[in-house]
């Protein structure tokens, strides 16, 4: 039997009020334990009561998740995705104002979210800042070009998420 996990009431950007489980199970791993480790790890984590989890593309565990809340779905432990409250990354890398839209759009295409009839429910998107020059970032902050500019800016990429139908259907 799943534990229940206590709630806090959160708005959203479009004035609805969500309820987000206080304890999330994150799924970075270092070194990457593999797609089926995490799915498994997913599943048993949704067998005991989880239902707030934590990713980011750079983690590469987007896709694994998205699979493992669908197959929860297929063996009863959940009811549907409503059920799974979801954290994650908009990565410095993809900060620059043209590169926001299609970085959220390619996270819940790999989540599965675009199947889910939830559309765009992802809950929480967190911006990872860097230090302008900071070192020791390494390929996670890279862009597709191999360069490690990154953006300072802050406002402008949550500005653009915040627009009314901004990631269509």
């Amino acid at each position: 039997m799943a534990t229940t996990i206590p709630e806090v009431p959160i708005s959203s950007t479009t004035g609805a009020v969500v309820t987000m489980p206080v304890i999330a199970m994150g799924t970075a791993g270092q070194p990457p334990v593999g797609e089926e480790n995490i799915k498994s790890a997913i599943l048993e984590a949704i067998k005991v009561g989880y239902r707030h989890f934590d990713t980011a593309a750079v983690y590469r565990t987007e896709q694994p998740l998205g699979q493992a809340i669908q197959e929860a779905v297929r063996l009863g432990l959940i009811q549907s995705r409503a059920e799974v409250f979801i954290t994650t990354k908009l990565w410095c890398n993809h900060a620059e104002r043209d590169l926001v839209v299609p970085a959220i759009k390619e996270s819940l295409k790999k989540k599965g979210d675009h199947d889910s009839g939830r559309g765009d429910d992802v809950y929480v998107w967190v911006k990872k800042v860097r230090e302008v020059g900071s070192h020791g970032c390494g390929d996670l902050c890279s862009g597709a070009d191999g360069s490690t500019k990154m953006s300072a800016e802050i406002e402008q990429p949550w500005r653009k998420k915040k627009k009314k139908g901004l990631l269509g259907g």
